[in-house]
């Protein structure tokens, strides 16, 4: 039986290490947004839904998505990433799901061989979360199951995701997941790069 995931993308934030420019709505080399190509491998991949958390420049971030997902808006950007994680699992929960995958908005290096890579790792696994790696470091998207979605709600501030990780009780997968997996596009330099990327 095929397990039911729904990827949940955060892209709330100011985006303030890369201001004036807002990171998710850099363009490559082929005019392509930054937030597009992240949903794009997402629709390329075996999820079943998308949503997409917004909260800085909203507007202009849905219209540069281009891709068929659900968009939901955290009233509190400015409260941390739980805020948002909080905004996005209470729309991905109407879902259903068996799982939820955590995405960045601003790793648009994810491709969706990796994202079914942790699919597949965590259902034959059937551990309570997976997340790839490259080398020791630890990356993204992690992918949650079910039970520990209550847990995920209950974050404070810019509280993430790793405390739950490290938690005695948290049985992990994990699964190769490359140079991809760590790196994020949150600088200015990083968007330059960005920007001649095919």
């Amino acid at each position: 039986m095929t397990r039911r995931v729904t990827a949940l993308v955060l892209a709330a934030g100011r985006s303030s290490r890369t201001a004036p420019r807002h990171k998710l709505l850099a363009r490559d080399a082929s005019g392509t947004p930054m937030i597009a190509r992240t949903l794009a491998e997402l629709r390329r991949s075996r999820v079943t839904a998308t949503v997409v958390v917004l909260g800085h420049r909203a507007d202009d971030i849905r219209g540069a998505a281009g891709a068929d997902a659900r968009f939901v808006t955290n009233p509190d950007p400015d409260h941390g990433l739980s805020s948002s994680l909080r905004a996005g699992l209470a729309a991905a929960m109407a879902d259903d799901p068996d799982g939820v995958l955590v995405c960045l908005g601003d790793m648009p290096l994810v491709r969706a061989e990796l994202i079914d890579r942790v699919l597949d790792t965590w259902s034959a696994s059937r551990a309570m979360a997976c997340q790839p790696t490259h080398g020791t470091v630890r990356g993204h998207p992690v992918l949650w199951s079910r039970d520990l979605l209550p847990r995920l709600t209950t974050l404070q501030g810019d509280q993430g995701a790793r405390s739950l990780l490290d938690a005695p009780d948290v049985v992990v997968a994990t699964c190769p997941g490359g140079p991809a997996c760590v790196t994020d596009f949150d600088t200015p330099d990083r968007l330059d790069a960005f920007a001649s990327m095919p």
